[in-house]
């Protein structure tokens, strides 16, 4: 049962999954860099099945940023109420699912700069949350 977790416990756990969200994040950032300069060396810019692929790989990742924030916010939302330091953190876990929701539309109205600054942006809350955790103590 998820209460019955120790503190050193949930706070690895918590790292952890801010750990994946933030490299997913990242390499979703490198991947549109990658195939963005790849396009933008031909003529016309990214066409045909490369852009198609890449849009459906940043999407699949997307619904694994989504299933980690839930997982987040649950954990965090629990644990708030035996740990108020915590009570915190839970509104930036909103504010990177926010950040993370308008990349995801950024990407389908074909902006990749946008979904990258969003990105970017989701992967600082994420940093912030990650150091803030780290930096609390056991209750």
């Amino acid at each position: 049962m998820v209460m019955a977790m120790g503190w050193g416990a949930l706070r690895d756990l918590l790292v952890q999954q801010l750990s994946a969200s933030i490299q997913i994040i990242k390499g979703m950032i490198e991947w549109m860099k990658y195939v963005g300069e790849a396009g933008k060396s031909r003529e016309g810019g990214l066409v045909g099945p490369y852009g198609k692929m890449l849009e459906q790989m940043l999407n699949s990742y997307f619904k694994l940023l989504f299933i980690i924030l839930n997982s987040l916010e649950v954990l965090l939302t629990t644990y708030s109420r035996v740990d108020a330091r915590l009570d915190a953190v839970v509104p930036r876990i909103d504010e990177a699912r926010r950040l993370v929701n308008d990349a995801a539309r950024d990407l389908s109205m074909g902006s990749m700069d946008a979904t990258a600054r969003e990105l970017e942006a989701a992967a600082e809350v994420l940093l912030s949350i990650q150091g803030t955790i780290l930096s609390n103590t056991p209750p």
